[in-house]
Order: C-alpha cells, then structure tokens, then sequence
C-alpha cells in the first residue's frame, strides 16, 4: 500500500493507494491528486493540492483489536 502525503494551502492530506510496490511513485501520487480532485469537485474539500508531496511505499499490517 502507498501513502500520499501532500500539501494544500492550508491543510495536510493523506491517501492511501492500493498498488504494486515496484509502482513509480509519481504515478501512485498522480492516483492521489486525482482522487482529490474529485472530492474537491464535489466540495468535499475546500482546497487544491499544491505541488509539494511524499509518496512512500508501507507494508500493511493487520490490525488486532486488544
């Protein structure tokens, strides 16, 4: 799984994108601007992101509830 960490204005957002681990990180963050630019679209956030990102590869885990 990636993790697209990018900047809007004001605010910081995160998306998780389901690809292939030797995927180019530019593409998997284009996957996230777009999915942004969706949701900005139908004013589900209030801002579009700007061009300073981090796209990083993290292994998933499962979760075990204590």
């Amino acid at each position: 799984m990636w993790v697209v960490e990018a900047e809007g204005e004001v605010n910081e957002y995160t998306y998780l994108v389901d690809a292939p681990e030797d995927a180019d990180p530019m593409t998997v963050a284009c996957c996230a601007y777009a999915q942004h630019g969706i949701l900005y679209r139908k004013s589900q956030v209030q801002e579009l992101l700007g061009p300073i990102h981090v796209a990083r590869w993290q292994e998933v885990v499962e979760w075990e509830a204590a």
